[in-house]
């Protein structure tokens, strides 16, 4: 048995930038397409590869998770952060509020 080497070309693969950061300002958007659904620890994490080839993965918690429920591996996809409602209860963290648009295809 023979056997034969091949040239093999070797690319870094880097993570993508995770979104909302804690410096994101209420207007701040991103857009892509969906291109993985994967589990996290506290819910969905949604990748989005923009226009630029960058990927995005958004975590999407309590506030993102139920305008997300339609997006789909392939989906057209645009969030953008509204900004923060407070705590309702003393001592909770602000909530995050998100719009969420799904691409439909131009007639």
């Amino acid at each position: 048995m023979v056997e034969t080497q091949q040239k093999i070309e070797w690319e870094q693969q880097k993570g993508g930038t995770m979104w909302p950061s804690k410096e994101v300002k209420a207007g701040e958007s991103i857009e892509g397409k969906c291109i993985s659904i994967d589990q996290g620890t506290y819910g969905l994490n949604y990748s989005i590869e923009q226009a630029d080839k960058t990927v995005v993965i958004t975590k999407a918690g309590k506030a993102l998770l139920p305008r997300m429920v339609k997006v789909q591996v392939g989906t057209m996809v645009k969030i953008i952060f509204k900004g923060e409602e407070p705590p309702k209860k003393r001592g909770d963290n602000p909530m995050m509020v998100f719009e969420v648009f799904i691409g439909k295809p131009s007639q």
